[in-house]
């Protein structure tokens, strides 16, 4: 069964605003102990970019994914990594955190069934953790998906959640009131 960073229970853990491109190296600091597989980081968000979330389930569900990634790739080539990319969306509401890595591609005959169930390709006792990374992501009002897989591209799955409402408020020069 795959290591959970901590046990997480959606239903208690409290909502924080977090800025991402600072826990993010932190986050990944204590993935690369596992592995020695370069993750390099591509962080975009100006200082104090924050979202509104669940601060232990969101690092589960970036550990989870950067850890599906160290497993695909196995160790079969030395050019291998995963590479972290932080941005904005096109229409400013969000903050995506594309998590790629240069694996093989997921056949496209799984790629539907990647979140059901217990669904997994690697064996017997698996198959939670993107079924969890959707339920963790529906419960902070976020996104996850499969952005891409194909042969020449890897495979890469995007997490998406909204800015928070107090940074929004921040960059119009209004006061913040959370009530």
């Amino acid at each position: 069964m795959q290591q959970r960073v901590a046990a997480i229970d959606l239903r208690s853990e409290e909502e924080a605003v977090i800025e991402i491109d600072t826990v993010l190296p932190d986050w990944v600091q204590s993935t690369l102990a596992e592995r020695s597989v370069p993750i390099d980081l591509d962080l975009n968000l100006n200082a104090g970019v924050s979202v509104l979330a669940l601060p232990k389930t969101l690092h589960q569900v970036v550990y989870d994914l950067v850890r599906n990634g160290m497993e695909a790739m196995g160790l079969k080539r030395p050019d291998q990594k995963i590479v972290i990319h932080t941005r904005i969306s096109p229409d400013a509401h969000y903050v995506d955190i594309s998590i790629w890595n240069s694996g093989p591609a997921i056949p496209i005959s799984v790629q539907p069934k990647l979140f059901n169930a217990l669904y997994s390709s690697k064996g017997q006792e698996r198959g939670i953790g993107l079924l969890f990374a959707r339920a963790a992501m529906d419960r902070m009002k976020g996104e996850v998906w499969l952005d891409s897989s194909s042969e020449d591209e890897g495979t890469r799955f995007v997490v998406r959640l909204r800015i928070s409402g107090e940074h929004i408020q921040k960059v119009r020069g209004e006061e913040y009131d959370d009530k």
